[in-house]
């Protein structure tokens, strides 16, 4: 299901790479200026995006998983987002439901649940 071609964030999937960025933890404002300057294409049907960034700036992030969120979905199971981040840069938005079902509805991205590893393990 990957998409052939790079492409603008839609409006929807910019509010949800932002709500995953609201808290402050390492490389998070350089996270959010390599939005800004980004293309993107989607990998699969529950919504999970690769990522072509067009900055030069680089995130000194602490953790491959700087930040993630979760929301149930409308059957109760977990939907997990997880941003990647490799050599400084963003290269996917994960989403998957805890048991791999697909995801039914789409989730609001002001419901989820924000936590960064830095919260647990600094």
């Amino acid at each position: 299901m990957r998409g052939s071609t790079f492409r603008p964030m839609t409006d929807y999937e910019r509010q949800l790479i932002l709500r995953l960025l609201e808290k402050d933890f390492p490389g998070r404002d350089a996270l959010v200026e390599q939005v800004e300057n980004s293309l993107v294409r989607s990998i699969d049907p529950d919504g999970s995006l690769e990522f072509q960034i067009n900055s030069q700036v680089v995130a000194d992030v602490k953790w491959s998983i700087p930040t993630e969120g979760r929301v149930p979905d409308s059957d109760g199971m977990v939907i997990n987002m997880l941003l990647h981040v490799i050599d400084g840069k963003i290269t996917e938005l994960e989403i998957y439901k805890d048991d791999s079902s697909p995801v039914i509805k789409r989730p609001d991205p002001a419901a989820l649940e924000i936590w960064h590893p830095g919260e647990i393990w600094d």
